[in-house]
């Protein structure tokens, strides 16, 4: 129940951690999660919060598959 006393449905919530080069590994587990579940909510941190921007936004896995096939550390951390 939520706070009015109604029955509320239960949400399903995408939560990705952060960790730069993993990412990419999130991405994979990505591929196989969004064909099982679609989230009502997309929470990440650091690098999670890029992927999940990305899914949230609808940009096709394929996309994002190969921006990391293509990636260099310069391109993901900019900074020296």
């Amino acid at each position: 129940m939520n706070y009015s006393g109604k029955k509320s449905r239960l949400k399903t919530a995408l939560v990705l951690s952060g960790g730069g080069s993993l990412g990419a590994f999130e991405l994979g587990a990505l591929k196989v999660i969004l064909n099982k579940i679609i989230p009502d909510v997309i929470i990440g941190t650091s690098i999670g919060s890029l992927n999940g921007t990305m899914v949230a936004l609808g940009a096709p896995l394929e996309d994002m598959e190969n921006y990391w096939k293509a990636a260099k550390k310069s391109n993901v951390f900019p900074l020296n």
